[in-house]
């Protein structure tokens, strides 16, 4: 698992002097302040976008206790197994639950999805292009792990019945700017316009429905 990674999932088990010695003591003025700092934090979700030797580009999806979240895009560089700098920026901030019936992860055959209350999705998928480092939508592999070269951050801001539309923000694949949900409660799916076709399950879909 890569620094990073396990930086993150300390976070998420609240194991404080893990995140410490995993680079908290250089991000932090101190302890006690980055303790204080994740005291509405419910969970983090990073998104790698970027990856050269030492260094990661990422967003990070930050679940709030209230069940809101926040989009962060950002970098971390890291030396021996620790990082040692960083630095980020707050993209967006989900001001109400306008979505909340289609908030959650779903997942799809090399595909997922994660929506918010708020409408704001990220999806990443594989894109079975290759490369020696992630960039322009590569795959790449680290040890048995192979982290998709395909995000796409898209935001719905509309619609009515079973179908919301929406904007793409931002997208190391895709080039188009709107995008289009279609629900389909009898059996817990998602359609996404960007996927034809294929379609994502929520966690009581049938386990055929989506893919192997």
């Amino acid at each position: 698992m890569r620094t990073v990674d396990r930086y993150y999932a300390a976070i998420n088990a609240k194991d404080w002097p893990r995140v410490w010695a995993l680079g908290g003591k250089n991000l932090d003025p101190s302890y006690p302040q980055m303790v204080n700092g994740y005291a509405h934090t419910a969970h983090d979700l990073s998104f790698l976008t970027a990856l050269t030797a030492g260094h990661e580009s990422l967003y990070l999806l930050a679940y709030e206790t209230d069940g809101l979240a926040q989009l962060y895009h950002g970098s971390l560089t890291v030396h021996d197994g620790t990082i040692v700098a960083g630095a980020q920026r707050l993209d967006y901030t989900d001001t109400n639950r306008s979505f909340d019936a289609l908030a959650g992860y779903w997942s799809a055959h090399d595909a997922a999805v994660q929506i918010t209350p708020g409408g704001l999705g990220i999806i990443s998928y594989r894109t079975f292009d290759n490369c020696t480092e992630i960039s322009s939508g590569c795959d790449h592999r680290v040890g048995d792990e192979i982290i998709p070269g395909g995000i796409t951050i898209f935001r719905l801001t509309g619609g009515e019945g079973v179908e919301a539309t929406g904007r793409i923000l931002w997208s190391t694949t895709s080039h188009r700017r709107a995008i289009t949900l279609t629900a389909h409660a009898d059996n817990d799916t998602i359609a996404l316009s960007l996927f034809h076709g294929s379609l994502f399950c929520g966690k009581h879909a049938p386990v055929w429905a989506c893919g192997a």
